[in-house]
């Protein structure tokens, strides 16, 4: 998922979508205690999250929107095609 301007209305649709249940005990994406074999999950997560924080970045005090823009860029690098 490319970066872009996310309006709140976006952002929202794209979560009411994501299946979150997925993340939990027993679902398809719960990674407690997989390592590196987490990976593939934490991306999962990264993809439903990463436009929630293109979107608070905008009103975060400068410092803290880059430090998220690092996290994000790392995340980005680790997963590809988010």
């Amino acid at each position: 998922m490319a970066t872009k301007d996310w309006s709140f209305e976006e952002v929202d649709k794209h979560v009411q979508q994501a299946d979150l249940k997925q993340f939990d005990a027993g679902g398809r994406h719960h990674t407690l205690g997989a390592g590196t074999a987490g990976i593939p999950q934490i991306c999962a997560i990264y993809a439903i999250a990463k436009p929630i924080l293109q979107f608070i970045s905008k009103v975060l005090p400068k410092k803290w929107s880059d430090a998220l823009a690092k996290l994000m860029q790392f995340l980005d690098l680790l997963c590809p095609g988010t």
